[in-house]
């Protein structure tokens, strides 16, 4: 009995399925945004937006707001001399989704012609871009949100 309502639910699942529409590469690209930075340091680069699901670190963590606030301490406690899981990740995001240049997160010798090692961005480039990313993609911060409270 529970095989034929097994069956029976499949061959459902399939009929339904015919009828609905094909995913468009318009869907996919709703909310997908581009913007030109200038940062502290003189830099200027072209960011993409991310999914904000995909942003796999804690935002209201209180140790990133201190660090995105500038504090130079709990930088050190994130990227922990560049094995933080926090900063990988933060770093991770940065170098995925700047567009106009090539970045890796190997070292810069590993790095094929043309494409830049995150390790060659200051600190304070990585937390301005993060911040962009994040604005830019909906993502509210910890820092951000007690500024609004």
């Amino acid at each position: 009995m529970t095989e034929e309502k097994d069956v029976a639910e499949q061959v459902a699942k399939e009929k339904a399925l015919e009828n609905m529409p094909l995913t468009t590469s318009e869907d996919m690209l709703e909310g997908y945004a581009t913007k030109k930075v200038a940062l502290s340091t003189g830099r200027v680069f072209e960011i993409e937006g991310f999914l904000p699901s995909s942003l796999m670190i804690n935002t209201s963590s209180p140790l990133l707001a201190r660090f995105l606030d500038g504090d130079e301490d709990a930088g050190d406690a994130i990227f922990q001399n560049n094995g933080g899981v926090v900063g990988d990740a933060i770093k991770q995001l940065v170098s995925d989704h700047v567009v106009n240049v090539p970045v890796s997160m190997q070292p810069q010798w590993r790095c094929a012609k043309g494409v830049v090692s995150i390790d060659r961005f200051e600190l304070t480039e990585i937390k301005e871009l993060f911040k962009e990313m994040c604005a830019l993609s909906g993502v509210q911060l910890f820092s951000e949100a007690e500024a609004e409270n």
